[in-house]
């Protein structure tokens, strides 16, 4: 054990050097190698502070736990049985509630080597294992939040006491070369009872991500004619690497329906497969793989369904419009860059002379 923990905290002392004198994003011990059992402290690279998911009453403190198999909560009180996450060995523990006193406990740190412009995913594992302490119970539902300056990049589920462990992720777009990022649990309890939680997390990381946009051409038919929808997985920036698995499902507007004759066109992916069927709802890619430093699309014509005619796109009218809430089912290492794409469709003119040829 002792050798084990040893070779973890070399590992741990090479990554910091590697962060802080390369290019490289990562995340400095996101495997939060500590003394397991060590109550009131907080990993090597993280930094203790109070979070942003308040509660009824101001937080007073913070005091992470590092813990492990034998030691699933503070003072080894787990209410059910806790296990290591899948990047096994020591994990952290953090309360957040209105026991007394009142604590929003969070740590953070600093990731460097981020590059302005670029996506990026984050990925952790969460577990509620909970905590029977001296008569009182920390036994709430609630979740893990990530921020990211400040700004909620990534939640977990909420989280009932059970075994088991959840994997987190989430993306985001740099603004800078550098960002702070947190961990901080929410308690969902809605009332004053004494309760809080207790949450586990562990194995964050930190790599590129490909980025998904979308357009229309042209922006405007007659009714009953076709439009192209362009989705375009961007792949092409420094530090970018092959990225596999690549998925997303379009929902449709209600105004629009996938052409008669779809037309589907894949460019620069490999593997995978997109369903598009005529007349339907919603276009599906799944996985899928592209090459690190290129750009893929995948094309579909789209019509008006039955009916539906749009004569301006000026407020962006729901039934035509096509935006980044449209798209789900997103695979953790593509983010959602998709704007609002509106379609205006002119309606047919009812005792309008036909076109002839001379």
């Amino acid at each position: 054990m002792k050798k084990v923990l040893i070779f973890k905290l070399i590992t741990v002392a090479i990554l910091w050097i590697s962060c802080n004198f390369s290019f490289a994003q990562t995340i400095i011990n996101g495997s939060m190698v500590g003394t397991e059992c060590a109550y009131t402290h907080t990993p090597v690279g993280w930094s203790p502070v109070v979070g942003y998911s308040g509660y009824q009453t101001p937080p007073t403190g913070t005091s992470p736990d590092i813990l492990a198999a034998r030691c699933p909560a503070y003072n080894n009180t787990a209410i059910v049985a806790g296990s290591a996450s899948p990047d096994g060995g020591t994990w952290v523990g953090l309360n957040q509630g209105d026991k007394t006193p009142s604590e929003n406990e969070a740590i953070q740190q600093t990731i460097t080597g981020l590059t302005a412009g670029n996506f990026y995913k984050i990925q952790f594992y969460v577990a509620n294992f909970g905590v029977f302490n001296s008569g009182n119970s920390w036994n709430n539902t609630g979740r893990m939040n990530c921020y990211l300056d400040g700004i909620k990049i990534a939640s977990s589920s909420l989280r009932p006491v059970s075994t088991g462990w959840e994997l987190v992720s989430g993306t985001f777009k740099a603004t800078s070369n550098s960002a702070v990022i947190q961990l901080d649990p929410e308690d969902l309890s809605t009332s004053t009872d004494s309760h809080a939680n207790y949450l586990s997390v562990d194995g964050v990381t930190i790599g590129p991500a490909a980025a998904l946009t979308k357009s229309v051409n042209p922006s405007t038919i007659s009714y009953g004619g076709t439009a192209t929808y362009t989705f375009t997985i961007n792949n092409n920036y420094t530090g970018s690497t092959t990225q596999n698995g690549l998925s997303f499902t379009d929902t449709l507007p209600a105004g629009l329906r996938i052409a008669s004759i779809p037309n589907l066109q894949v460019t620069g992916l490999s593997g995978g497969t997109t369903t598009a069927t005529s007349g339907g709802t919603s276009i599906t890619a799944s996985g899928y793989s592209i090459v690190s430093n290129s750009t893929a699309t995948i094309t579909v014509d789209v019509t008006n369904a039955a009916g539906q005619s749009n004569s301006s796109c000026g407020s962006n009218p729901s039934a035509f419009t096509n935006g980044a809430s449209n798209i789900s089912g997103l695979s953790s290492n593509l983010a959602n860059n998709v704007g609002d794409i509106c379609l205006i469709v002119n309606p047919c003119n009812a005792g309008s002379i036909a076109p002839t040829l001379n």
